[in-house]
């Protein structure tokens, strides 16, 4: 039982920092954007595929700051889930051994 509300807890954690705390993060461009901006090369890029949550945000929702607060918990949740998924198989494997 323990496990699991350590698992919960870093959840929420997650949750507060991907979904929340990122919200107060600086929008001033990362260090590959600035040299994109500088050599002017910003926006040429070509997608290999769209994206389902394309520059944080769901085309179909229309309140800019809280669908990207949704896209983070999303994301958050859809990582942490991965991440629980692999932690649940290797832990699995190795008390079978």
């Amino acid at each position: 039982m323990r496990k699991f509300s350590l698992w919960w807890r870093a959840l929420i954690v997650a949750l507060l920092v991907g979904g929340v705390f990122s919200l107060f993060a600086s929008q001033s461009p990362d260090g590959l954007e600035r040299v994109a901006i500088n050599h002017g090369f910003m926006g040429q890029a070509t997608h290999l595929f769209d994206s389902v949550i394309s520059n944080y945000s769901f085309s179909w929702f229309p309140h800019a700051a809280l669908t990207q607060t949704l896209v983070r918990f999303f994301g958050t949740v859809l990582v942490f889930g991965l991440l629980y998924g692999i932690a649940w198989f290797l832990n699995r494997k190795q008390k079978e051994s």
